[in-house]
């Protein structure tokens, strides 16, 4: 997407200096536990224009990235060429979600909001747009992921939640089914994907077996 047609988006975003005192800026997943970067976080973001934001490595935009789930696969996505960032076509994603934009509503449901939380209501808006969800998730901030090795990585921080679903796979489905593809996958299909992911799902990838049932409780 080029800065044209994104140049009246207002968005959250946090500022490198904040963050680096934060101590919010490991390289790779950061798991937060504590939800104390979290809050940090929270409390201190701020909103402005996407446009110079998307080359402004100073600050760091703010994004949802939700891992969808059930007892023992993973929800992957393709971002295909129609899809507006060009940076990041065709490759393999675990994570749901965008930037979080100033006044945006939509389908989320009202039982599963925070008011006052930003960070939380922005998942819930991207999830909710890009996924048709038949029933509630239920949804764990897991912790931060960064990645300053390419261009965008350097301007975005990535909030990390997982969503375990509990119905049948096909209760989850892609919304803009010209912009991506959705399917269910295996820690093992997985793995042998592993070169076609973008960045910031090859870095949470060590974490994913901890939030799947064990093989014997699925």
């Amino acid at each position: 997407m080029s800065a044209p047609q994104y140049k009246d988006e207002i968005i959250a975003y946090v500022t490198r200096e904040h963050l680096e005192t934060l101590g919010a800026l490991h390289h790779g997943f950061y798991p937060d536990r504590q939800a104390e970067l979290y809050s940090a976080i929270a409390r201190s973001a701020q909103f402005g224009q996407r446009a110079p934001l998307e080359h402004d490595p100073t600050n760091k935009q703010l994004i949802p990235y939700v891992i969808v789930h059930d007892d023992r696969h993973l929800f992957r996505l393709r971002r295909l060429r129609t899809q507006g960032e060009a940076r990041l076509h065709d490759k393999l994603s675990l994570g749901v979600g965008g930037h979080i934009a100033q006044g945006k509503t939509g389908d989320a449901p009202p039982e599963a909001a925070r008011p006052g939380d930003a960070l939380w209501q922005g998942m819930l808006e991207e999830l909710y747009e890009e996924l048709h969800i038949a029933h509630p998730l239920e949804l764990t901030y897991r912790g931060l992921i960064n990645d300053d090795t390419n261009e965008v990585g350097q301007v975005h921080l990535g909030v990390v939640f997982s969503a375990r679903h509990r119905g049948a796979p096909d209760e989850i489905r892609v919304r803009e089914t010209d912009k991506m593809a959705g399917e269910w996958v295996n820690l093992e299909q997985l793995q042998a994907d592993f070169d076609a992911l973008e960045s910031w799902s090859q870095l949470v990838v060590p974490e994913l077996s901890h939030w799947l049932e064990p093989a014997d409780q699925a």
